[in-house]
């Protein structure tokens, strides 16, 4: 009997232990990118440029997310770009438009295979983007990796 009672116990137990798990993953809701705030020339090297631009991001969960890692790649007219490069770390508010500045390199190969195209584009004033990849956020003990992919006009 005395038996019985610690496996009623164990798995009690393991069953709260699975349920937070399970419903922790599925609280994260995706990060919402919602304006891409320009592009600007930060540095011109030999084997490409560097772009400078700013992500306003939204945090549609309920508590802080901190962001620690991210995958992101900027796409124009079916070409990528290039990796878009973000803080190492940083947190989002629930709920609260946050504006982080990053950078991406567009290594010469890009440039030289676009190169008419994009400065039609850049000329142009504005431009379509698309951002496809993920970062890996964390909430309290859960971490998970959340997929971005999103379009968004550049208005230089």
């Amino acid at each position: 009997m005395h038996f019985k009672k610690r496996l009623n116990t164990f798995l009690g137990f393991a069953l709260l232990v699975i349920t937070l798990l399970t419903s922790g993953c599925q609280m994260f809701k995706p990060i919402e990118v919602t304006r891409v705030v320009g592009f600007k020339v930060a540095e011109s090297k030999g084997f490409g440029v560097t772009l400078e631009t700013k992500l306003e991001l939204v945090n549609p969960n309920r508590g802080t997310i901190r962001i620690t890692g991210a995958d992101i790649e900027v796409w124009m007219e079916g070409q990528v770009l290039g990796k878009l490069i973000l803080p190492e770390e940083f947190t989002l508010s629930p709920n609260t438009p946050e504006v982080i500045s990053c950078h991406m390199d567009i290594p010469l190969t890009v440039l030289i295979s676009s190169g008419k195209n994009m400065m039609r584009k850049l000329k142009s004033g504005s431009f379509q983007v698309q951002l496809k990849g993920s970062v890996k956020a964390h909430y309290r003990v859960f971490k998970k990796h959340i997929d971005i992919d999103t379009k968004h006009l550049v208005e230089l």
